[in-house]
């Protein structure tokens, strides 16, 4: 049997802590670039959207070999620019095979180190291009993959709903997602296709770690698949971040006592608070998933699978913690201030009653002279 479709290589890079969209938008105006948003193709709710939408701007560049040139990606890509500082790179790559060499390009797009240099590189020259739409610059070594068998037919047909049906099939698609050329035990299997969905008889999408299958898939799901991926990357980013802050927060609260009234370590403590908070809201606010709808279930899939909820709630509790030090700090300085104050009335009482004592014998001694008492 043979495959016919795309598989999207995608790699995320995070590379500011802000963009301008619009700014960026009008610095490329050179280059082919496009808003992209959802095309509904399958139906939805007119709220679902990103907020902002991405940028996208297409960057020739020259061919990558795959598994000995046997394969090789268009002379372009797609870079995803998103508001929070995630730009994802789209490297398409053109098959018609069978399912065993499908499992082969798999493979060989696990860690392939020519494809991910290209990749960074694109996004250096972005980078460089557009860097006054930026803030907070800060291409990071870390990066996520994933990759979307995109099958728009086969020869001959099958109807979508037996390749999860035939075992031969089954043990096929998971070593692709696997991305194994070996067979796999039929646990591994059971596993590596636990999470489909379909929207009609004729489409399939099976979602697992760092690769996808998507038999009359839509752009729309892609676009999911990607914006789960970036997320997933600055989620991860965030979390360690918070790592950090939380030693630094920690380490203030300890330097409060060698402080009078611990101001610059509340202000250390609330700069990092707001700033992680504030790009915790803006990854968690990009794209807007709300009903019981078709994208929405495709991006729970995803979500399963990441363990997205999970780096949520972990992200939640340390900024949780972070606020609390941040209490802590703010309650030990204001009692701080409140006994320094009270310090402060006593001096000056009691300086008011030693300047009274010395102005009264001050006066006694005046008019003492002044009667001519020796």
């Amino acid at each position: 049997m043979i495959a016919r479709g795309t598989c999207h290589v995608f790699f995320a890079f995070l590379a500011a802590a802000k963009v301008d969209l619009e700014r960026a938008q009008a610095i490329a105006r050179a280059r082919p670039t496009e808003r992209p948003r959802f095309q509904r193709e399958r139906r939805s709710p007119a709220y679902l959207d990103f907020d902002p939408p991405p940028l996208q701007i297409t960057v020739p560049c020259a061919p990558v070999p795959i598994g000995s040139g046997r394969f090789a990606t268009e002379a372009r890509a797609d870079v995803t620019i998103y508001d929070f500082g995630a730009f994802s790179v789209d490297y398409r790559v053109p098959f018609e095979d069978g399912l065993p060499e499908l499992a082969r390009l798999s493979s060989a797009l696990y860690d392939h180190v020519g494809l991910l240099g290209a990749a960074r590189e694109r996004v250096v020259e972005l980078v460089e291009a557009i860097g006054p739409a930026l803030a907070g610059e800060r291409l990071a070594d870390v990066y996520e993959q994933y990759v979307v068998f995109d099958v728009a037919s086969f020869d001959p047909a099958v109807p979508a709903r037996e390749l999860l049906a035939k075992d031969e099939l089954r043990h096929a698609i998971a070593q692709i997602l696997r991305s194994e050329e070996r067979s796999l035990a039929e646990s591994r299997v059971e596993d590596a296709l636990r999470l489909s969905i379909a929207y009609g008889p004729d489409d399939l999408l099976v979602v697992d770690w760092s690769t996808a299958l998507a038999v009359g898939g839509s752009a729309d799901e892609r676009l999911v698949l990607e914006f789960a991926n970036a997320e997933l990357l600055e989620l991860r980013n965030l979390d360690k971040r918070l790592d950090q802050d939380l030693e630094e927060a920690n380490r203030a609260l300890q330097r409060r006592r060698r402080s009078l009234l611990g101001g610059a370590q509340l202000r250390r403590v609330a700069r990092l608070q707001v700033d992680s908070a504030m790009l915790y809201e803006s990854v968690n606010n990009a794209v807007s998933l709300l009903g019981d709808q078709w994208l929405a279930e495709v991006y729970g899939l995803i979500a399963e699978r990441y363990d997205l909820e999970k780096w949520h709630g972990s992200i939640a509790h340390k900024l949780d913690t972070l606020d609390s030090i941040y209490q802590k700090i703010a309650d030990e300085a204001s009692a701080r201030r409140s006994e320094l104050l009270e310090i402060v009335i006593i001096l000056l009482i009691a300086l008011e009653v030693q300047w009274g004592r010395l102005f009264g014998g001050l006066r006694e001694w005046l008019a003492a002279g002044a009667a001519g008492v020796p």
